[in-house]
């Protein structure tokens, strides 16, 4: 599968869910989908519960119509529609713990029975052998499943916080795919973290939405299937430690809460207010810091498996140990010490856009529009220092664009400003294509130029990421036909024909012309024809390759 594929999946399902939550709150509204207050639940008014609708329909239809719906795929697809129909009839009429289990044990069963896939050896955790499960390999396998899907059922009690922990732990499940070649597993993992990411707009504090079991036990579903999947790819080995480090933090606490309740007297599935997030609040802190606490309790985590999943299952498992003991000594002592509650900044549950660090950032924030501007212009002059062995069609490009710069300065009034800032861009991205493709193994003071390249983006992105979170840009990328041309022009670069593009690298600059387009675009905001520098750099960079080419210098 091609590698934009699964760009274009992820663009679609964070579409599609975006777009469908709306809609669906009114829908929550008049079937009575809605998540009344009590003394158990934290939020104080009557919320929508059916944002798991617009998950699951995301991933549904990004899944069908990118993909080709294998043996596995479809084995997913199957218990996916049963457990998700198990949290949609509680959300809209409510049903017993035990119905619900039965709906959890019915999907797991189908999507195993129909993948052959199955949990056959927890490893060797302990250090004495490797202990296999035999003919217990399905059961076990069922019963894992079913425990994370109640684990991210059970940690859904603030805004955000099931779908971060959920994200957190796709981005670890992609990379770990991607290392070993598991493509299936790659696809569902990516369509599943557009849809939730299109989700959390509308969930994170205050939310406007809840996603209900229906989207908490499909996503509980999702992450223990995956796992699943990662154990049994082909040609690679993975500890069965490694997916429980990057859970741990759903999966400790549900075991923690259970035993508690165990102890207690009470129901292990009893409802109280004893979770890690009911925990951190008690100890003073706010919804939101609560909220990110535990993200970064998961980054830390997620972190922690891919680092350690080359390690062997007793180191896994020992870190794994560790860290939950750390972790629960560190929360009986905040609890007795009282430090968080009487920390103001721990209390806060204002946005940080209304604090004054973010005013500060914002102030700052202007010397980025500086470093975009002068990392662009160290990318558009490190061609000149490329071989002139690209060939005559590009030279012929770069007259053109020259050409047009130069008749746009001279005559082009202020309708000539925004075809100024795509010709702009296209001889950006003409630089690039060029520094990528003949510029390897040209140097520039003993540096490889392609390696300055790929350094000079990164910290391209870094800052441009950075000044379009702190001042809110995104909205103002694209304003124009000009510039939405532009970037389905290089969104499609990837697709196109194998011969005419095997002898080039396409992927590196489609993703490099996208950074560039977007630093352009925050610097060339207001008018192309005052960015003298960006002008100069652009024009000194075609004019050069002109002249090396034609002096074959």
């Amino acid at each position: 599968m091609p590698v934009i594929t699964y760009f274009y999946i992820f663009i679609a399902t964070l579409t599609i869910s975006t777009i469908l939550i709306p809609p669906i709150s009114h829908l929550a509204v008049q079937m009575g989908g809605i998540d009344k207050p009590d003394e158990r639940k934290i939020h104080s008014i009557e919320t929508p519960r059916l944002g798991g609708v617009a998950i699951f329909c995301a991933v549904l239809f990004s899944i069908i119509f990118f993909t080709d719906v294998d043996k596995q795929v479809r084995a997913f697809l199957a218990g996916a529609v049963i457990i998700f129909l198990t949290g949609l009839i509680d959300d809209l009429v409510g049903i017993s713990p035990r119905q619900k289990l039965v709906g959890e044990i019915a999907a797991t069963t189908v999507a195993l029975l129909m993948s052959s896939l199955s949990i056959t050896s927890l490893g060797n955790p302990l250090g004495i052998g490797e202990i296999a499960l035999g003919a217990a390999a399905v059961p076990f396998t069922i019963f894992a499943i079913v425990g994370v899907m109640n684990a991210i059922n059970l940690i859904d009690g603030l805004d955000g916080l099931a779908g971060g922990v959920t994200s957190i732990a796709c981005l670890v499940f992609g990379m770990l795919a991607w290392k070993c070649g598991n493509s299936n597993l790659l696809l569902l993992v990516i369509a599943l973290l557009g849809a939730v990411v299109g989700f959390l707009r509308y969930n994170t504090y205050p939310a406007r939405i809840f996603m209900g079991d229906s989207g908490s036990l499909f996503l509980g579903y999702c992450l223990g299937f995956f796992s699943v999947m990662l154990l049994n790819s082909p040609g690679h080995h993975f500890s069965p430690v490694t997916p429980l480090i990057l859970l741990a933090i759903p999966v400790l606490d549900t075991l923690v809460v259970m035993a508690r309740r165990k102890l207690c007297g009470r129901a292990i599935f009893s409802p109280d207010k004893t979770h890690l997030h009911h925990r951190l609040m008690d100890l003073g802190m706010g919804h939101r810091f609560s909220v990110l606490m535990v993200y970064g309790l998961s980054y830390m985590m997620a972190f922690s498996a891919l680092v350690l999943y080359r390690f062997t299952d007793s180191v896994q498992f020992v870190f794994l140990i560790m860290f939950s003991l750390l972790l629960y000594t560190g929360l009986r002592y905040a609890a007795c010490s009282k430090f968080l509650g009487q920390t103001p900044i721990f209390r806060e549950n204002r946005s940080f856009r209304l604090t004054a660090t973010y005013r500060r950032l914002v102030h700052q924030s202007q010397g980025l529009l500086v470093s975009i501007k002068y990392l662009i212009i160290c990318q558009l002059l490190l061609v000149v220092f490329v071989n002139p062995v690209y060939p005559l069609q590009l030279i012929w490009g770069g007259a053109a664009l020259v050409t047009a710069i130069i008749f746009l300065l001279l005559f082009g009034s202020t309708w000539g400003d925004s075809i100024l800032q795509a010709v702009i861009y296209l001889s950006g991205a003409l630089s690039v294509f060029i520094l990528d493709n003949y510029g390897r193994g040209a140097e520039l003071y003993g540096i490889d130029l392609v390696w300055a390249s790929h350094l000079l983006f990164l910290f391209l992105s870094v800052a441009v990421t950075l000044k379009i979170v702190i001042r809110k840009r995104a909205g103002q990328l694209l304003n124009s036909p000009m510039e939405y041309l532009i970037l389905f022009v290089v969104l499609t670069i990837p697709l196109l024909p194998t011969e005419l593009t095997r002898n080039f690298s396409l992927m590196g600059v489609a993703a490099k012309s996208m950074i560039m387009f977007v630093g352009y675009k925050l610097i060339l905001i207001r008018n192309a024809k005052q960015n003298r520098k960006i002008l100069f750099a652009t024009m000194t960079g075609l004019i050069a390759l002109l002249i090396r080419y034609a002096t074959s210098l």
